[in-house]
């Protein structure tokens, strides 16, 4: 490919089936909101795929519950309820039969408009909620980067003992939109809290992450603002895709219980705060503002699948199908350089596709070498054989601007070879 890489076509269609979101995050969408440099003016950058505070959530008008709910925080954990099975019915929400609670103020157990707009997203895995047979875990970790981000979970008492958690003991997690791969403290095991009647789909997860920097605030034609990280997706209704708030562009229409609104403008805030998320049963979706913009929740990946497990289950999501081809390079293996893998090749289009799960904050030297290797080999191939017109890397964040992820991204831009984000 000769190429330039920056290529802001969203729909992409010999890339994602099914549905899933496609946006580039390595050129004009990024300019456009002068992301180009460290997104923090404090130092170290922290990022996570959340709401500060404040951010309103639309519940259910059924879902009632005592006043005093504790705020989720340092402090909070296992203090808060439970959760309760989605009903997974077509209901129709609107503005007048949903109401609205601060998200860090969401109990564990509420009710909220859900309707995910991609079936194929849809995860009963777990059975129905039940209080009877359910418990609350309150976990916190300490990522790569230092931030604190801390976790209470509704799940059921089998997947407990099967994973024989207690406290004190230690529970492998990964949350790929809050950028969370490692060993989590358990630090409450406790009854399932009261379960909301009524409808919509059960809250059974709630997050805090601490000392965030990457926040964008979004302004809607009705004047409607809401303030979250980059990575937090969103619905497009006219593109049928999930978008992170760093890849929206102004004119862009979200989805709102009253139907799509379009952005008005979007601000890069040089501040850092907590931010809140929830995940929610079956459905996971929520929506935010007194206007219910609907975004994706964050759905941490079973806690027994290995980094090649997740990679080919993404794969799969993103290329149904996906078969690995090898083609082999003009660099001699002494280089490190041999033959070149392609997680996926489209014969048709001469298209070679890459797909990288690593979490780019937890990035280790000995993986950004092998990635540079897979680079010097695309740029070769690309060079030197006919049958590769072009190559495509994607993945489930975008690059850093530093580091090694951002040492990652310098090397694909100077090869030419487009990075794409994509969430099925």
């Amino acid at each position: 490919m000769a190429g330039n890489a920056i290529d802001v076509n969203r729909s992409v269609d010999d890339i994602v089936e099914n549905g899933a979101s496609v946006y580039n995050v390595l050129g004009a969408v990024g300019g456009t909101l002068g992301l180009a440099g460290n997104f923090s003016q404090f130092g170290k950058a922290v990022t996570g795929g959340c709401f500060i505070a404040g951010t309103q959530v639309r519940l259910c008008s059924e879902d009632e519950y005592s006043e005093g709910t504790q705020e989720l925080g340092e402090e909070a954990l296992g203090d808060s309820a439970i959760a309760v099975e989605s009903k997974a019915v077509a209901s129709t929400f609107t503005t007048a039969s949903t109401r609205s609670e601060s998200i860090e103020s969401i109990r564990l157990g509420s009710r909220v408009p859900d309707q995910n707009p991609i079936s194929s997203d849809y995860d009963f895995s777990f059975g129905a909620v039940d209080a009877a047979t359910w418990k609350q875990i309150d976990v916190r970790l300490r990522r790569s980067d230092g931030a604190l981000v801390e976790m209470q979970l509704l799940r059921p008492m089998q997947w407990v003992e099967e994973l024989e958690l207690t406290v004190g003991g230690t529970l492998a997690m990964q949350l790929l939109e809050m950028e969370v791969d490692g060993l989590a403290e358990v630090t409450s095991i406790a009854d399932c809290p009261e379960i909301s009647d009524g409808r919509g789909s059960v809250v059974t997860g709630r997050f805090v992450t601490h000392q965030v920097s990457n926040l964008i605030e979004v302004t809607l034609a009705t004047g409607t603002r809401f303030t979250g990280t980059t990575t937090h997706p969103v619905w497009l209704p006219d593109h049928q895709l999930w978008v992170p708030i760093v890849s929206l562009l102004e004119g862009d229409r979200v989805d709102t219980l009253d139907g799509p609104v379009a952005i008005a403008s979007l601000t890069r805030l040089a501040t850092i705060a907590n931010v809140y998320n929830l995940e929610v049963h079956g459905h996971h979706v929520y929506r935010v503002t007194n206007d219910g913009v609907l975004v994706h929740n964050t759905c941490p990946v079973a806690p027994s699948r290995t980094a090649k497990a997740v990679h080919d289950s993404y794969l799969n999501k993103v290329r149904p199908g996906a078969r690995e081809r090898v083609f082999e390079t003009p660099w001699s293996s002494g280089k490190g350089l041999g033959s070149r893998k392609f997680d996926d090749f489209d014969f048709m289009t001469g298209t070679g596709f890459e797909a990288n799960t690593t979490p780019w904050s937890t990035m280790t030297q000995e993986q950004l070498s092998r990635k540079l290797d897979q680079v010097g080999s695309d740029f070769a191939l690309l060079k030197t054989n006919p049958d590769v017109k072009r190559i495509v890397w994607f993945g489930t964040e975008p690059l850093p601007t530093t580091g090694l992820g951002g040492q990652l991204r310098e090397a694909l831009q100077k090869a030419g070879i487009p990075y794409w984000v994509v969430n099925p």
